[in-house]
Parts: structure tokens; sequence; C-alpha cells
């Protein structure tokens, strides 16, 4: 199974998209073991972005959400879809060959195989803000506000493998 996500311009993640990535998680969980895929790879429709951070509006009490409950509601999916994506037994695979900061990154390292192209780029830019996300492979890279690319990913164990062109990614 391939999932293709988008979410214009820079594949945020917010509400909406928490609850679409739970419904498809739990409809995969739910499926017998003769219709289930063993294999899960998702990608973005950009290949430029992969995935970005959680909608900062949805937890900065400066610029809030909309909708009062949209917060907590946020905060309590990504903890849930995160948990499934750790717990699934489907193997998850992340194609990543643009920017995975912040939730995006988060995303990558609960997958059981990560593999990037060049152009990809890893980061927890939230660190800045004095907030922490959850584990990662080092300390270093854990609490730098610094991204890293695919290379570096590879080299302390975040990535399974970095490819050297797109079109490698894909093969």
């Amino acid at each position: 199974i391939r999932i293709t996500f988008s979410n214009p311009p820079i594949n945020i993640i917010n509400v909406d998209f928490l609850e679409d990535i739970h419904e498809f998680l739990t409809a995969l969980r739910s499926m017998t073991e003769s219709d289930k895929s063993k294999i899960v790879v998702f990608l973005p429709s950009d290949p430029k972005i992969w995935l970005s951070y959680l909608d900062l509006h949805l937890i900065n009490r400066k610029f809030p959400a909309p909708s009062e409950t949209d917060s907590p509601a946020a905060v309590h999916k990504l903890g849930e879809v995160l948990h499934m994506l750790n717990t699934i037994p489907t193997i998850l695979l992340a194609e990543v060959n643009g920017p995975a900061v912040g939730g995006g990154n988060e995303f990558v390292v609960n997958m059981d195989l990560r593999f990037a192209g060049p152009d990809a780029g890893f980061g927890v830019p939230e660190v800045a803000g004095g907030v922490l996300i959850g584990p990662a492979k080092t300390l270093e890279y854990n609490i730098s506000t610094q991204s890293i690319g695919a290379r570096e990913a590879e080299k302390i164990g975040l990535l399974n493998k970095a490819f050297d062109s797109a079109g490698k990614l894909r093969e």
C-alpha cells in the first residue's frame, strides 16, 4: 500500500490530517491477516516537502487555533497516531526526499524503515522554543536546533539508507 499525503502548501500537520491518518491506521489494524498489506509506504504528493511540523496555532497561546477544542484534540490525536505507528503489526516505510521537520520528523522516527534521497532534511526546530519531542537516535540530535541532511541522518542511525538521487530512492 502506498499512502500519499497532501496538505498544501507545506504538508502541515493539523487536526484534519491527523484524523485522516488515524482513520487509515485504524482500518489497517482491523484488517484480517490475509487482507492486510505487509508493507505500507508513506510519501508526499509533492516530493519537495515530506511532512512539516504540527500547526503551531494548535499549541501557541499567542496565536490560538480557530477553535479552543482543536488544541487538545490535535495534541492527543498526534500522540495516538504516533503510538499506532509504533504498535501496528505492519511494516511502515518512510520515503523521504524533502524536509521532515518537527512533527514530520516524529513521523519518520516512528516508521519501521526510513529511506531518504539527497534533498531530505530532518530537524526538531521546536526545541528552540523549549518544546522537546519524543524518542530520537542520539542526544545531540534531539537537543539541537540544527537540521541535518540525509547522509548525516543515515550516519547517526535515523535512516536505514540515504540515496544519492531521487530516482534511486524510488527504485
